[in-house]
């Protein structure tokens, strides 16, 4: 041992060291240690904690340190010499059992004492007070294998054993019998099975009652660390000073529970608005499920019923009513009675009411109240207009000789023209929704046009592509479309112009009546006659500017838009389509999607080497249909739709322009172009010569298994004639094509010469985004879209377009209905301020005009292409 702190696991692998050489010949280590003990060597006496450990045969035995064992300084002491226990010393006796299992038996009993050397025998090693120099000599010692020693350790140990001997006693040994040995006394043999576990523990428990010495650490010195308040961090001007109004700190209890509860029930206020902002009711007349079809059928009908009701009253109302102005106007043929002043004001004034409040209820209501909370329509410009012709007429009826002599006049027929035309509009939207409904509630297949609002995702996907801030569009299939009917009834852009036009046109048209109380024609003598001419001028300004066509500019376009798109399974449920897809710049589509089913054709394959074609075939099948390749469904036709034959795709990626990379049965899997395979080292390509050869001006795509050319195929894509115009179409638009795409035989080149169009138009979706178009059009269950087809393409496209075109056109029709505006404002204002206004502006006059001015844009939203 080193040293006398030596650690435990030292002393476990020394002690399995020596007990793998252990000796299998038995020994009696009792008679061995009796008969040292009767040729006169002290017993031990236990005084100490066991120190060490005398391995002997199968048995260990543990020896207490004796006190006639110890020597002051810790030399060797001769047997006979007595010690005392304060001399702490340690003897220990350990045995070498190679040689002690031999030797031992021929020990002579009687020994001398004073011959006995004070070296331990070689068949033993007494343990006594030890020095460190002794202590790492008896270690030396014990790891030195004993000489001359053969592999069976007989003869060996023998002639070992009688050269101790000899050594220490320097004559023959003695031939007599042995005395039988007596018991030592202080030696605690340890015994059975588990010593060797018994003396590890023993040992185990000596190390943790000693403990490690550990080295002594130098402390450093504590290091001095800034403190935060010896910084000047200049925040004198940064810091935002509070400016809460708090609760007092010399308040009572009862008030600082009182201020606890108001702020309280202000925070809740705050949540439940923004709640109520940000989660919207949808209506009770919403169409929510498929089994509500049935009943939302039902009730539009019978809203239809009900407008074709209500456009036939007015059609009578407005008939009678403008058959007598014209009459009484230009002296068309009439019935004498109804000629008369009394009796004309109020038959109007009758059929006003009726025309309005019986029959229109409802737009009345709706129009003064949107009016009212800012929010005024096409109905609130219906509703004005024939609330200042309804007044007027009634007001004339206190004073019949302004109405004769024609200085004042009654435009109720041009009003219930008004709400007739709004009737129309109302009953262009209400047969669309009928029409689209059809379609959205069928069993039909359909794909939902959607909006990419996440302006990180459309960037990334549009990058390098577009000059102008990214709008995207994409599709994904769908089996229900929320929002129908909000979609179908949404405003438009004629109901955001009347919004700031009503206000501002009344009052214009009272800025008018004002004006005409001072520029009264000379027969109105009386304040009350000027009043009166004041009010019917006003009110027929008000007829005049109330844009009577205006529900028509977005309503006959969509109605034409939505018979034609029926056609090709597409719908458009209303002007919320074109508010979300008017400014599109570029849409998002898959490679598979310009190709529809027989565009794409395998015209000939060529093995490349000696591999089984079908084999080859089912490898490059199973890739494809794997990665949404357009080969895909020639491959389809090729296996006969019998897809449990193709192989499971461990992995895959798409290398952008080369082709597809993939794993199947453990073999690497290579589709794609001749730059593929030269950039993976792929053995048995053919030369470029002979490549034209096979292609003739087609596609051609190798398959490499496990690192050779296995096939060639031969490939021909075929523009679509329907694909082409509308990819023609976006080109004039000024759409781009965002294109996701695996296959190498579409380049930006090759679709620009195939479809004919700029190379400008077409984008390729890098294969590192392709994850994030599949989340971006995967199927969902349901989605609330305006626009709904049934997946081809050109369907897409013809909404998209669509929208651009509705945009315009609705534009136009606005325009058109505002110049009628401001040329009716302009003339009422010259007239009344001339005085002359019942003279110009007689009811049948403002009735051609609102007719005039309807039909011009009528004719213009049916002329322009839809």
């Amino acid at each position: 041992m080193a040293d006398n702190n030596l650690s435990v696991e030292k002393i476990i692998e020394q002690y399995s060291n020596r007990s793998r050489s252990k000796s299998s010949s038995d020994f009696d280590v009792d008679a061995f240690l009796e008969s040292l003990d009767k040729g006169g060597r002290k017993t031990a006496q236990k005084t100490e904690m066991i120190e060490d450990v005398l391995e002997i045969g199968d048995n260990s035995l543990v020896v207490q340190p004796a006190e006639e064992y110890g020597e002051q300084g810790g030399s060797d002491a001769p047997s006979d010499s007595k010690t005392s226990p304060s001399d702490g010393g340690e003897r220990v006796l350990k045995a070498n059992p190679a040689s002690v299992g031999l030797t031992a038996p021929r020990i002579k009993p009687q020994i001398d004492r004073e011959a006995v050397s004070p070296e331990p025998i070689e068949g033993i090693r007494v343990g006594e007070a030890m020095s460190p120099d002794k202590i790492n000599a008896s270690a030396v010692n014990d790891n030195k294998p004993a000489d001359g020693e053969a592999k069976d350790g007989s003869p060996a140990a023998e002639n070992t054993a009688k050269g101790s001997q000899s050594a220490q006693s320097g004559t023959e040994p003695d031939k007599k019998p042995q005395d039988a040995p007596k018991k030592p006394h202080g030696i605690r043999p340890v015994e059975g099975k588990n010593s060797d576990e018994s003396i590890m523990n023993e040992l185990i428990r000596l190390k943790n009652e000693r403990g490690t010495r550990k080295p002594v650490q130098k402390q450093a010195p504590p290091v001095n660390r800034a403190s935060i308040g010896d910084i000047d961090l200049n925040l004198g001007k940064k810091v935002i000073p509070n400016t809460e109004m708090g609760i007092d700190e010399n308040a009572s209890e009862e008030e600082k529970l009182a201020y606890l509860n108001a702020k309280r029930r202000e925070r809740v206020k705050q949540l439940v608005e923004e709640e109520d902002e940000q989660k919207e009711p949808s209506s009770p007349d919403e169409f929510e499920r498929f089994d509500q079809a049935d009943k939302k059928a039902a009730s539009i009908a019978g809203l239809k019923a009900s407008l074709i009701a209500r456009l036939c009253i007015l059609l009578v109302t407005g008939l009678v009513s403008g058959y007598l102005t014209v009459a009484k106007d230009i002296g068309l043929p009439v019935i004498q009675s109804l000629i008369q002043t009394n009796t004309f004001l109020f038959v109007n004034v009758v059929l006003g009411l009726a025309a309005s409040f019986v029959v229109s209820l409802t737009v009345m209501r709706v129009g003064i109240v949107k009016l009212f909370t800012m929010k005024a329509d096409s109905d609130s410009l219906a509703a004005v207009s024939t609330i200042f012709a309804i007044i007027s007429a009634i007001a004339l009826l206190g004073d019949t000789e302004l109405a004769q002599t024609r200085a004042a006049h009654v435009y109720i027929c041009a009003a219930i023209f008004g709400l007739f035309i709004n009737t129309v509009g109302k009953l262009l939207i209400i047969t669309r929704t009928e029409r689209n409904f059809k379609y959205v509630s069928g069993g039909y297949s359909k794909y939902a046009a959607v909006h990419i609002d996440d302006d990180e995702i459309a960037s990334k996907f549009t990058k390098g592509a577009l000059t102008d801030f990214p709008s995207l569009a994409t599709s994904r299939k769908t089996e229900f479309v929320r929002d129908f009917i909000k979609n179908s009834y949404s405003a438009d852009m004629t109901d955001s112009f009347c919004r700031l036009f009503v206000p501002i046109i009344t009052g214009i048209a009272l800025l008018i009546g004002v004006i005409s109380f001072f520029t009264a024609p000379e027969q109105a003598a009386l304040v009350s006659q000027k009043l009166l001419i004041a009010l019917a001028n006003a009110s027929g300004v008000m007829t005049v500017c109330s844009c009577a066509g205006m529900m028509l500019v977005t309503n006959i376009p969509l109605a034409r838009a939505s018979k034609k798109y029926l056609q090709s399974s597409a719908v458009m449920l209303g002007y919320s389509a074109v508010e979300q897809f008017s400014d599109v710049n570029s849409v998002l589509v898959d490679a598979v999607d310009l190709f529809p089913d027989g565009m794409v054709e395998i015209v000939n394959l060529k093995p490349a080497r000696n591999y089984p074609i079908e084999e080859g075939i089912l490898f490059a099948a199973s890739l494809c249909c794997q990665t949404e390749s357009i080969l895909k469904p020639a491959f389809y036709k090729m296996i006969r739709g019998k897809t449990d034959m193709l192989y499971a795709v461990e992995s895959y990626i798409c290398e952008d322009g080369l082709g597809i990379s993939g794993w199947i049965e453990n073999k690497r899997v290579l589709f794609g172009n001749r730059t593929l395979m030269e950039s993976h080292s792929i053995e048995g390509l053919p030369t470029p010569r002979k490549e034209a050869e096979y292609s003739k001006g087609d596609g051609l795509v190798y398959l490499s298994i496990g690192g050779h050319v296995a096939m060639i195929f031969i490939v021909r894509t075929i523009a679509s004639v329907s694909v082409s115009r509308a990819l023609r179409e976006l080109e004039r638009q000024g759409v781009t094509v965002i294109l996701r795409s695996v296959d190498s035989l579409l380049s930006i080149t090759r679709l620009s010469e195939l479809f004919n169009v700029s190379p400008n138009c077409f984008k390729l979706l890098p294969f590192r985004y392709h994850s994030e178009y599949d989340s971006q059009t995967s199927y969902v269950d349901e989605v609330s879209s305006p626009m709904v087809f049934s997946g081809r393409f050109e369907s897409l496209i013809m909404l998209i377009i669509g929208a651009k075109r509705l945009q315009r056109s609705a534009a136009v029709g606005v325009t058109v209905q505002v110049l009628s505006a401001v040329i009716g404002v302009v003339l009422c204002a010259i007239f009344a301020i001339l005085g002359s206004f019942g003279t110009v502006f007689s009811g049948t006059v403002t009735l051609c005009y609102l007719a005039l001015w309807t039909l011009i844009t009528a004719l213009c939203q049916t002329v322009l292409k839809a």
